[in-house]
């Protein structure tokens, strides 16, 4: 293998790590403006007196959230 062609595999990796890693940081900071607007709208209906809409706020999302990932999961291995 020349040297061009390894520096040139080398830099097509680079690539590909840098967007890999991009799209993890993006869902990164993006959990964090997600998980911040569940806990404010909780609180807020906590707040307003609404408790029973609170634990349905937070069980269904947490249902919904886990229900997610197992489809993500089956529909990776069945890739």
């Amino acid at each position: 293998m020349r040297l061009d062609e390894e520096q040139e595999s080398q830099n097509v990796e680079d690539r590909r790590g840098f967007r890999v890693s991009k799209g993890v940081a993006g869902g990164g900071i993006g959990s964090f403006t997600t998980f911040s607007t569940w806990i404010l709208d909780s609180h807020r209906l906590a707040d307003a007196g609404h408790i029973h809409l609170v634990w349905l706020n937070l069980g269904l999302s947490l249902v919904a959230g886990f229900a997610a990932v197992a489809v993500g999961h089956w529909l990776g291995g069945a890739v």
